[in-house]
């Protein structure tokens, strides 16, 4: 569902994915996603299965790339003590 031109993902469908992606391989997450998106997405106006998986996709990475960062930069932080 998009809000103000952008998809809505409900924070508990983030978390597991974002969850899955730190264990799993991109493939793997990619399988993923797709099934959930074309079994429990409905598609609105002019939207494709695959701007979902995009979107969510895009949504994953960042938060993934976000607490890769946090975690270095702790790890840094720690070591400089």
């Amino acid at each position: 569902m998009k809000q103000d031109g952008e998809f809505y993902w409900n924070k508990d469908t983030l978390d597991h994915f974002v969850k899955l992606a730190k264990t799993a391989t991109m493939a793997e997450l990619s399988v993923e996603v797709i099934s959930f998106v074309s079994a429990d997405c409905a598609l609105e106006d002019c939207e494709t299965y695959q701007d979902l998986y995009d979107d969510l996709m895009s949504k994953i990475v960042k938060q993934v790339t976000k607490f890769n960062a946090v975690n270095n930069m702790r790890r840094v932080n720690s070591q400089s003590k």
